[in-house]
């Protein structure tokens, strides 16, 4: 999913919202 700002995945991983995960 293509998201704004930040995302925090079930992973734990925080990752930028402008990558395409």
């Amino acid at each position: 999913l293509v998201r704004t700002g930040l995302a925090i995945k079930p992973d734990g991983v925080l990752v930028s919202g402008l990558m395409n995960k």
